[in-house]
């Protein structure tokens, strides 16, 4: 994702959230999530995501498997899996 389409996004979410609207689907925001935070475990974007258990895993595997992000285990504990 470019700089200046992340920040776009980003300018997107803080306008949903001033405003009380939803404009962007619910891939774009978790996508940005994890483009400007990688690294993390899925449970952190969970979490920060604020969608139900169900529409999480939904959105994660939409993305997953359009190749947009990618999961990796953690090089510590093989038991949490990471997103980048």
């Amino acid at each position: 994702m470019t700089e200046s389409l992340s920040k776009s996004i980003g300018e997107l979410i803080s306008f949903e959230q001033q405003f009380q609207v939803s404009i962007l689907k619910n891939e774009a925001r978790l996508l940005h999530l994890i483009k400007t935070e990688p690294g993390k475990p899925i449970k952190y974007y969970f979490s920060k995501s604020g969608l139900s258990y169900r529409g999480f895993y939904n959105v994660l595997q939409n993305l997953l498997e359009a190749n947009a992000i990618k999961e990796m285990p953690s090089e510590t504990d093989r038991r949490i899996r990471l997103l980048v």
